[in-house]
């Protein structure tokens, strides 16, 4: 009889990456365990991309007694340090959903869940700390990491890291960070997004197309390199009409995210003249359209990793939007290499298996 296997990441969110990287690493696993899923943010409800949009673009009321209510949760928040209330927010909804359930097998990943000064981090404290009590095996699979900690992150880490049977990340720089700041040995696999087209093995005809992601002004990390998001929009026509060599009509566009889709489309309207033979873009695309988008077009100019990662598997050019360590480690690592789709494949078959075997 099989083991049961949780899965906790962010792929209930309206980001296509994380919702790739939940579906391919149970479709990793499911052979040996029954998988089921949840979010890593275990108080989050689950959204998908269309309903986030919708939520964003529509002007919803909330009533006063639900500002009191958020305005209350916040103080409180700064009263007991975020910290320490978001990790209890988290057990609290924890112990609620699973103090009945066993799991052999808890799978934490991937995607950039060790993050400073971020929810992440107590909500791993929490997750961790309540499975290692139920005495059940925990990897982290497939993450990366910041390159700083603070020394009251570094404690909580270190005791994290404890928890763990079994540590994979997906860039040589976590490697390096794990290493140097927690003495922790881990191993390495590329992200296992790169195994999509393994399980999907269609390769759509190529459009001359230029699909454009513009990544959200108010998603860079601070300080911003563009002062107003005028400068930026006019930092990215210039990267367009460059990857479109001047023909507007080239252009197509599309997003991973709810905010990307909201940020491309003032980028549109900005520029609606000079794209007029160009189609607006379609809020109503979901995983499957938007993948679609990205296997068509000839070239894809994005900051999205996980874009990058399923045109790398669609022989689309690349034309990055560099902005954080993230995408640098991808440019330097996969940009311009030779790729084997079949060798990378392997390699993140052969890390699932020592991770279920360990």
């Amino acid at each position: 009889m099989k083991k049961n296997c949780l899965i906790l990441n962010q792929g209930y969110t309206d980001n296509i990456g994380d919702q790739l990287i939940c579906e391919m690493l149970t479709r990793l696993v499911e052979d040996a365990y029954n998988v089921e899923s949840t979010n890593f943010i275990p108080f989050l409800e689950p959204v998908t991309i269309q309903e986030a949009i919708r939520k964003r673009t529509s002007k919803e009321h909330i009533s006063i007694a639900k500002k009191i209510i958020l305005v209350g949760k916040n103080t409180i928040r700064k009263i007991v340090t975020p910290y320490i209330y978001d990790y209890f927010r988290a057990m609290h909804r924890i112990r609620k959903e699973y103090s009945s359930k066993h799991y052999d097998l808890i799978i934490i990943g991937g995607g950039e869940l060790l993050k400073s000064d971020h929810i992440f981090l107590p909500c791993l404290d929490a997750w961790t700390s309540f499975f290692y009590k139920q005495k059940a095996r925990i990897s982290l699979f497939g993450v990366s990491s910041d390159m700083t900690f603070t020394d009251y992150e570094k404690q909580k880490l270190n005791a994290v890291f404890k928890r763990f049977s079994y540590i994979n990340v997906r860039d040589k720089s976590t490697v390096s960070v794990l290493n140097r700041d927690f003495k922790v040995q881990a191993s390495y696999s590329p992200d296992c997004v790169f195994s999509y087209t393994s399980c999907f093995r269609d390769q759509p005809l190529k459009e001359d197309h230029v699909l454009v992601m513009v990544f959200d002004y108010w998603s860079l990390p601070s300080p911003r390199k563009w002062a107003t998001i005028d400068e930026y929009f006019s930092y990215w026509w210039n990267i367009v009409i460059e990857a479109c060599q001047g023909n507007t009509k080239r252009v197509r566009f599309s997003y991973t995210t709810a905010e990307d889709a909201e940020c491309t489309q003032q980028f549109y309207q900005k520029y609606s003249q000079a794209f007029s033979g160009a189609p607006n873009l379609n809020v109503n695309y979901g995983k499957e359209q938007i993948i679609s988008d990205i296997a068509k077009a000839k070239v894809i100019v994005t900051g999205r990793m996980h874009a990058m990662i399923l045109a790398k598997q669609y022989n689309t050019k690349i034309v990055p939007f560099c902005f954080k360590r993230k995408i640098d480690d991808f440019v330097e690592t996969w940009l311009d290499k030779k790729f084997d789709l079949e060798l990378v494949t392997k390699e993140i078959h052969r890390e699932v298996q020592n991770m279920i075997c360990c």
